[in-house]
């Protein structure tokens, strides 16, 4: 994951009442206070004076969400440390996290199944953010009370600089909506009994 950090140069103003502030006139500026570094071809002119293009290139598939995928499997299947095809998923986790920069297996190798499942969990959430998974895992895992919580942004008072976390949207899920709607047809069809709640 990418994060825009001390140092790094953005034409942007955010603070109230700015062209990039939540609530401007701009229909392209941010609900939530937030711009997303992840994914930018760093080749291209940021500058809004400046007219410039270039190839965006979208991902469909990422030999890390693979390994996350096996890490998880393996770990609910035959814990930590059994071995399928030669990996663990705590090989998996530690070279995932080796990759990244993180040499350091301490904190992985304490963790027990239930520890590990926790720590692949949080792997995910940094690894696959912003590419559409969080969702579907939270989801996945039955964390319903995660996804019924209110989005917040931040706003940033232009007198002090002071951020304000608000919430921008309201989510009402609940537990029964992690298994969808069987269709109608398919229902009839074979006598089937609807999904609880559809």
């Amino acid at each position: 994951m990418t994060l825009i950090r001390g140092g790094d140069t953005l034409n942007l103003d955010v603070t109230s009442g700015s062209q990039d502030a939540p609530g401007s006139s701009d229909p392209n500026t941010t609900l939530t206070g937030y711009y997303l570094k992840k994914f930018v071809n760093l080749n291209v002119n940021v500058d809004p004076a400046v007219n410039s293009n270039g190839p965006h290139y979208y991902i469909y598939a990422r030999y890390t969400d693979a390994l996350l995928m096996f890490a998880e499997a393996a770990n609910e299947a035959v814990g930590p440390d059994g071995d399928i095809g030669g990996y663990t998923a705590r090989n998996v986790i530690n070279a995932i996290r080796s990759r990244a920069g993180i040499s350091s297996t301490f904190w992985v190798d304490l963790q027990d199944q239930a520890g590990l499942a926790e720590m692949i969990k949080i792997e995910r959430r940094l690894e696959m953010c912003f590419e559409n998974q969080r969702f579907w895992d939270l989801r996945r895992w039955g964390m319903t009370d995660v996804i019924a919580q209110p989005v917040t942004g931040v706003r940033i008072s232009a007198a002090d600089l002071i951020p304000t976390y608000v919430p921008v949207e309201n989510r009402n899920y609940q537990p029964y909506q992690i298994y969808g709607p069987i269709p109608l047809g398919e229902t009839l069809k074979y006598d089937l009994i609807q999904n609880e709640g559809w």
